[in-house]
Order: structure tokens, then C-alpha cells, then sequence
């Protein structure tokens, strides 16, 4: 178990954020979010695999998933991250929107 907290928790998860401002299009940078998204949930998954322990007693709360996405935030070290949101939130309707992860 230690050996895996020595791993970089979620570098992939942070990589695919970092990547946002890269991107020009809003439906890209909502797409690139969405895909933040799974990568965290692979990286949990991951380091649970192969471990003897019951998946219903190690279920995450909203408030651990929501420091997990902070700590991801944070370490991505995005510039103006909120100019990125504000061009999804502007150019995106609520198709795109609640249509990316499919």
C-alpha cells in the first residue's frame, strides 16, 4: 500500500487538465474536462486493484471526490482557469453541455 502512495496520485488526470489551455475550442475544453473526469475515477480504480477490500467500505464521499478534483486543479497549475470556464459556460449551450460524455 505505500508502494502506491508514492506513485504521483492522478498524473494522468492532472496532464489531461493541464492540456485545456491548449485548446481553442470551447467544446474541446468541456470535452477535456469530461475526460479529467474519467481519468480520476480510473486512477482510484487503479490503485484499489488487487487489493483484498470490500469496494462498498472504501465508496468515496461528495466531499472526498470534490478535494480529489481541487487537489487535481491545483496541481495542473492552469492559468486563468477561469477565463477557460467562462468561454465553455459562453459558447457552449445546454445540449453540448449535458451531451459531451456520451
Amino acid at each position: 500500500m505505500r508502494q502506491r502512495l508514492k506513485n504521483k496520485p492522478y498524473l494522468d488526470a492532472i496532464e489531461k487538465l493541464r492540456s485545456i489551455q491548449h485548446i481553442q475550442s470551447p467544446s474541446q475544453k468541456l470535452e477535456c474536462i469530461v475526460e479529467t473526469q474519467g481519468l480520476i475515477t480510473k486512477c482510484i480504480e487503479e490503485f484499489w486493484e488487487g487489493v483484498d477490500v470490500n469496494r462498498d467500505k472504501i465508496a468515496l464521499s461528495a466531499d472526498e471526490t470534490i478535494a480529489i478534483y481541487i487537489f487535481v486543479i491545483v496541481k495542473a497549475r492552469i492559468k486563468d482557469l477561469s477565463s477557460h470556464m467562462f468561454l465553455i459556460e459562453s459558447f457552449c449551450n445546454e445540449y453540448t453541455i449535458f451531451n459531451t460524455n456520451k
